[in-house]
């Protein structure tokens, strides 16, 4: 997935500038080496970054200015912040528990979300990117134990069985989609 997150992020930064300008601090759960939260800081120096992820990971990972390293389970609890940054696919079950994790973390005063970065199934779709998007599908099947690519229908579903009413799908120029998940 670091491959994956430093081909995207520029796209996402691009695409996506006006979704963090609110925003004064920022969790990427499951966020490795750091790199994407380094980037959104980059592009958006007001922001305090905050990567998180399993203790042996963060303890190899880089240091990145603005970016404070934090090991645990983002399936027993993750840390607070305005945004909490996802960007992979798990199965159904462990994507609830994530969800739920979320809800928990953000704060309703300071209009907190949940910024997913994942691929979006559209059936009936043909362009090079959507694709793409069912090879991934394929890939994550393979590589995560149960993990898939949702449709929009099944990612709305998901996301109210989490404890969110809202959401936006940001369709960028690439065969990731943005889904911007509100609180209220």
């Amino acid at each position: 997935m670091a491959c994956t997150s430093r081909v995207v992020m520029k796209t996402v930064l691009k695409y996506y500038k006006d979704g963090f300008e609110s925003v004064r601090s920022s969790v990427d759960v499951g966020g490795g080496s750091g790199a994407a939260v380094a980037e959104i800081f980059k592009a958006h120096p007001h922001i305090k970054g905050f990567n998180f992820d399993l203790p042996h990971v963060v303890g190899s990972a880089p240091n990145h200015p603005n970016v404070t390293h934090i090991g645990g389970d983002m399936f027993a609890g993750i840390p607070y912040a305005d945004a909490i940054f996802l960007k992979h696919s798990r199965s159904d079950e462990k994507c609830l528990q994530i969800l739920h994790n979320c809800r928990k973390a953000l704060s309703a005063e300071r209009n907190g979300k949940v910024i997913i970065v994942d691929a979006v199934l559209r059936p009936q779709a043909d362009s090079l990117f959507d694709i793409e998007v069912m090879r991934f599908d394929l890939k994550m099947m393979v590589i995560t134990p149960g993990g898939k690519e949702r449709t929009e229908e099944e990612w709305n579903k998901l996301l109210k069985a989490g404890g969110f009413s809202r959401y936006q799908m940001i369709k960028i120029p690439c065969f990731l989609s943005i889904i911007e998940v509100y609180i209220d």
